[in-house]
């Protein structure tokens, strides 16, 4: 048996539509007419000195191997054993089970091309020639289509998103809920976790019961915990864990466990006692129980439904920005935290206010999330840049807040301060303060209009801190 040292997709922050679409990306060129790999060079003799032929890739070839190596499509595992798995043969023989491969196997079969391309001058043209890495990245586009949410509700309605009543909740145990030091939902084996990423639907919830087990709190055994909102990409516990839990598994010896993980990126604490027995009766009826427990299990849509009626808090979540103190204490039913709000009520008459100048500070937010997928733009466009708004106010943080408040709640995007200024005596100074660096930011960085500007971090930094020191002041980063 083949033992795994590392995943696949370890490197980058791809996500995994960006990974598919780098493999689906050359999907044009290896169907073009006439198009090769490579070519043979043949031996040359120099001043007598004769040299040893070699397989030259042209340069779309050495972009594929470039992209799959950047994308996490190469990974370490004892490859040379799995190609003489049965497995193996059928993905790499026959075009109809490669066409049914899901991504792991593609990372199988990519990580065995590339790595035998290193003992064997010219075998990456020789899988071209006969039609696999064709395969392959024709296997990742058809993946890619199946992850977009609008492909996915044009051929089968049932996999549309639907009403916050018509969530899809998966539901499973563990020995408690604490989302704040474990921002990923783990399995030990990693074909558990292959199977949740190919059976998840966007919008699926996944609901967390006690297990029944002395290493769980007895008041919390059996009890349905809390709620997770997770995204079906690969990470490992290490990526997503806090210290004291990681030191916890290993006094406990239980590194080995939970390792497969896919991170978490919403959490909800119930806040009623309630048995999961008597909340999804038919799935403990038909399913094992420890199964359940280790993979995880779709709820009937009954009971899905009853479940999405429960009262929640909300939680934070380890790797994530952190909750505002006020929404902590927000307890409604789950389903709740899925609609739209309601409008204000409008009032009318006459307002008098009187805006008083005061002491303000000059800072700069960033924008927390994929820049990549904010700007509509390829990955590598945006590597190392982040995205950033210049302004004055008398807190910043709450100006922050505010920004954060006008985002949807479901948003992977936040905006956190990332630099403020001691104060100025008041508006009019802070807001010269601000024209400078706005003046600075659009000359070495690029303007995405009014007060947001796309650059580096520390180039972000030296320019704001050589506003504040031409000012007389010192920066202090938030």
């Amino acid at each position: 048996m083949s033992t795994i040292k590392d995943g696949p997709f370890k490197t980058g922050e791809w996500s995994m539509e960006e990974r598919l679409a780098a493999l689906a990306s050359f999907l044009p060129t290896f169907t073009a007419e006439n198009f090769k790999f490579g070519e043979w060079i043949a031996p040359e003799t120099k001043n007598g000195v004769t040299s040893v032929g070699w397989f030259s890739l042209v340069p779309e070839a050495k972009a594929f191997l470039k992209a799959v190596r950047e994308f996490g499509w190469v990974y370490g595992f004892d490859w040379g054993e799995w190609s003489q798995s049965p497995e193996a043969n059928a993905l790499l023989e026959n075009p109809e089970a490669l066409a049914r491969a899901d991504v792991f196997q593609l990372a199988k079969l990519v990580t065995t091309c590339v790595r035998a391309a290193r003992f064997s001058e010219g075998s990456l043209a020789r899988d071209f020639d006969r039609g696999l890495l064709t395969g392959i990245v024709r296997r990742a586009a058809a993946l890619l289509k199946e992850q977009s949410p609008a492909s996915r509700s044009d051929a089968d309605p049932s996999h549309d998103l639907g009403t916050a009543d018509e969530r899809r909740v998966w539901l499973r145990a563990f020995w408690g809920f604490g989302p704040e030091d474990e921002g990923y939902l783990g399995f030990t084996l990693a074909a558990n976790r292959e199977r949740f990423i190919r059976e998840f639907r966007q919008g699926d919830l996944v609901l967390i019961y006690g297990a029944d087990q002395e290493q769980t709190q007895r008041e919390q055994r059996r009890q349905v915990l809390g709620f997770l909102e997770v995204e079906p990409i690969p990470v490992t516990d290490a990526e997503r864990s806090s210290d004291p839990d990681r030191r916890w598994k290993v006094e406990n010896g239980w590194a080995d466990r939970w390792t497969y993980g896919v991170p978490v990126r919403r959490a909800w604490r119930v806040t009623r006692k309630i048995e999961a027995h008597h909340l999804a009766r038919v799935t403990f009826q038909t399913h094992n129980p420890v199964l359940i427990a280790s993979r995880g299990e779709l709820l009937t849509p009954e009971e899905a439904k009853a479940a999405l009626g429960l009262p929640v808090v909300p939680e934070n979540v380890f790797g994530e920005p952190p909750l505002p103190p006020e929404a902590l204490n927000h307890e409604a039913a789950i389903r709740d935290f899925f609609q739209p709000s309601r409008g204000v009520t409008p009032s009318y008459g006459d307002r008098n206010f009187t805006v008083e100048d005061a002491e303000n500070r000059l800072y700069v937010l960033q924008l927390s999330g994929d820049v990549a997928a904010f700007l509509g733009r390829q990955p590598f466009e945006v590597k190392g840049k982040c995205i950033i708004k210049v302004g004055h106010a008398k807190d910043p943080q709450q100006r922050c807040e505010t920004h954060n408040a006008h985002l949807p709640p479901a948003s992977q995007f936040k905006w956190k301060v990332a630099f403020t200024s001691p104060t100025f005596p008041g508006g009019k100074e802070a807001k010269k303060a601000e024209d400078d660096l706005k003046k600075r930011f659009a000359e070495r960085f690029e303007s995405l209009g009014g007060e947001f500007f796309l650059g580096d971090e520390l180039g972000v930094s030296v320019e704001f801190s050589q506003v504040t020191r031409d000012l007389s002041f010192v920066i202090t980063a938030a």
